[in-house]
């Protein structure tokens, strides 16, 4: 089963070896990149996103998932069989790029169909129902996914480099803010604690978490409220993500963007992102004094060929 996603402003022209490939494109062009951040604000916040950032999307997310699915009988709509739903890992993998728990699963019920299930008692008819069957099953996943963490079940570590970064952020008097559309708030505060440690967690200066804003990304409202909670105007933050829908909702607001894309994300376009690379840590090991002096635009997954007649931007055949 695949899922038609929207909007996520993939670029390709062909495939190879199983993988889509980034159209090439023009030096007039640049994939339309920032070319140069000279005129940008000076940095005064470094503004996280979660997963694809702090941390790898998790396989135990999914397995969280397909739990709440299990415990609550949530059928598929167009079984004959009367299917359990299952979000196997291509599945999970295309939602990945929908912003926040609930998002997920409204996209997926909206275009799969909503099945009958325990929580409303058959299928979910009214606009109240279905809200409330994705609610109820997003606190279980959400429950379930933090009984992994505190039993030990799920240990989760920081992506390459950015508890690095953080700390250099820190050092250089930066203001620190991570903001997520995909957890509640207490989940979101455990998470940090055990991720970053207690001493580490504490330096955030803001932490906004899906409870705390009515929109999720794309929309920009997380971080326009994350840069008012700061005392900085959006211009004067750098933004961390992993998808074309985060870097959406950051540039609406005004900030300078970072992308670390991960597999469901790396064959997005990101357009209008500064940088985008694999991870803050090796090859890239992208420094918070880079950040604040407003590198050039990059992209890892392409390298320049000059010839006669244009300058184009191919595939990097290293990865």
């Amino acid at each position: 089963m695949r899922l038609a996603l929207k909007n996520t402003n993939v670029h390709t022209v062909r495939n190879t070896g199983g993988m889509q490939v980034p159209r090439a494109c023009t030096s007039k062009q640049m994939c339309k990149r920032r070319p140069c951040m000279a005129s940008a604000a000076p940095m005064k916040a470094l503004v996280l996103d979660l997963g694809g950032v702090l941390i790898e999307p998790g396989e135990h997310h999914r397995q969280a998932y397909n739990e709440a699915f299990q415990k609550f009988e949530v059928l598929q709509a167009q079984s004959p069989t009367a299917k359990v739903v299952n979000w196997g890992e291509g599945i999970f993998a295309e939602l990945e790029n929908r912003s926040g728990s609930d998002s997920k699963l409204q996209y997926y019920f909206e275009a799969q169909g909503w099945g009958p299930n325990k929580i409303t008692k058959g299928v979910p008819k009214t606009p109240e129902e279905k809200q409330h069957l994705v609610s109820e099953l997003m606190a279980y996943q959400t429950q379930r996914f933090q009984q992994m963490m505190e039993s030990g079940q799920v240990i989760i570590e920081p992506r390459p480099g950015v508890v690095r970064v953080i700390d250099e952020a820190v050092d250089l008097g930066l203001k620190l803010a991570v903001c997520t559309t995909s957890r509640a708030r207490d989940s979101l505060l455990s998470t940090l604690r055990m991720l970053l440690g207690e001493e580490r967690a504490a330096k955030l200066d803001c932490v906004l978490a899906g409870d705390d804003v009515a929109k999720k990304k794309p929309d920009p409202e997380v971080y326009r409220k994350a840069a008012a909670s700061l005392g900085v105007q959006p211009s004067e933050c750098v933004c961390i993500e992993d998808s074309t829908t985060g870097l959406q909702a950051a540039l609406q607001a005004g900030m300078r963007v970072i992308v670390t894309y991960t597999d469901a994300t790396k064959t997005q376009a990101f357009e209008g992102a500064e940088r985008v690379i694999s991870a803050l840590g090796y090859p890239a090991n992208v420094t918070a004094l880079e950040l604040k002096q407003q590198r050039l635009a990059q992209d890892d997954r392409i390298h320049m060929d000059v010839t006669d007649s244009a300058i184009q931007f191919l595939m990097n055949p290293r990865g």
